[in-house]
């Protein structure tokens, strides 16, 4: 009816012992149909923490049952730069939990 879903992550991309801090992307995307995503987090913020989220779904797609959820940690590369601009990212989820509403009509 009006799931929503709530995760605990953490990433860092800027350890002391890495390389290019702070360029590299942490991305949560949703789809309702396996082909057009929606950002739901698109930073470069490195938070070396445990961090709650929570989004409601329909604040972003519509409600089918082709809906998926992706998380991704990425290291580019960027030619010319320290080490080819690789770096050093660490990132895990955890807890990842779905709720839903149920509705009462009496």
């Amino acid at each position: 009816n009006d799931p929503a879903f709530s995760y605990w992550r953490w990433y860092t991309n800027n350890p002391s012992s890495g390389a290019n801090p702070g360029a590299d992307w942490w991305q949560v995307l949703i789809t309702d149909d396996g082909i057009n995503w929606h950002y739901v987090e698109n930073n470069m913020s490195s938070d070396n923490r445990w961090r709650k989220f929570a989004f409601r779904v329909k604040d972003y797609v519509t409600i089918t049952d082709d809906f998926s959820i992706r998380f991704i940690a990425s290291d580019s590369i960027r030619l010319g730069q320290y080490l080819d601009g690789g770096s050093l990212v660490e990132a895990a989820i955890d807890d990842v939990y779905l709720y839903d509403a149920q509705i009462l009509i009496q």
